[in-house]
């Protein structure tokens, strides 16, 4: 998965080890009276806001070897990126409704930053107006560029606090890609974890390290591309 492609399946919208900088105590979990998991990730509330992301692919991983990857060109273009910083922005928001005491990602801006960044001639207005989501029904985002749609489930997710100042998060999705050749699927985890400190210059910083797996199957066959930072 190399970077442009990886933004449909990146919904944590960091793409591994990244120090996050602010311009300027995670609650306990809510769960969905549906599936159980936690509504939507959670985090502490000075995380609020927008932060820019230096972000460094420093491995790609095909375990059971290149003849499993469907497509060679995607992890060929992975290594194209490894150890190359790429900056961009992400944004945090209080959650919608009965959730607005808590602070989440806000999932459409971030994967507009992702787009315009990637895509060339793409402004991030342009961007905003081909993603849906909504902060009210986090577990689903679809995304139209050209003649490609994107639809995003996430299926499971969890996160533990582990320490004062860190916390882990899990999340598996399922994607759909529909296009004139048909409709296509593929199931990932992300699974990050985050740091927070104050910063040389003063504020927040916080420091993310990612790992993105993309699996033969949604229900968890085994991995055939990972990506960490």
């Amino acid at each position: 998965m190399d970077r442009r492609s990886g933004l449909w399946g990146l919904v944590v919208a960091l793409t591994g080890a990244s120090a996050l900088d602010s311009p300027a105590v995670a609650a306990g979990a809510r769960t969905s009276a549906i599936d159980f998991k936690p509504r939507d990730l959670e985090f502490p509330d000075f995380f609020e806001g927008l932060w820019t992301v230096t972000s460094v692919l420093t491995k790609v991983d095909v375990p059971y070897g290149e003849a499993a990857v469907p497509d060679i060109r995607v992890v060929r273009r992975a290594q194209d990126d490894l150890n190359r910083p790429v900056r961009y922005t992400i944004r945090f928001i209080r959650g919608a409704g009965a959730d607005a005491d808590f602070v989440v990602m806000d999932r459409r801006w971030n994967t507009g930053a992702l787009l315009s960044e990637y895509m060339p001639g793409m402004s991030m207005e342009r961007a905003m107006e081909r993603i849906q989501w909504s902060p009210a029904s986090p577990d689903r985002m679809i995304v139209s560029v050209g003649s490609m749609v994107v639809t995003t489930d996430v299926t499971r997710r969890s996160q533990e606090r582990t320490a004062e100042d860190a916390l882990t998060t899990n999340e598996f999705t399922q994607q759909f890609f529909d296009d004139s050749n048909g409709v296509k699927l593929k199931a990932s985890r992300a699974y990050t974890k985050w740091k927070w400190r104050t910063s040389d210059v003063g504020g927040k910083q916080i420091i993310a390290s990612q790992t993105i797996a993309d699996y033969r199957d949604p229900a968890g066959g085994y991995r055939l591309v990972s990506l960490s930072a």
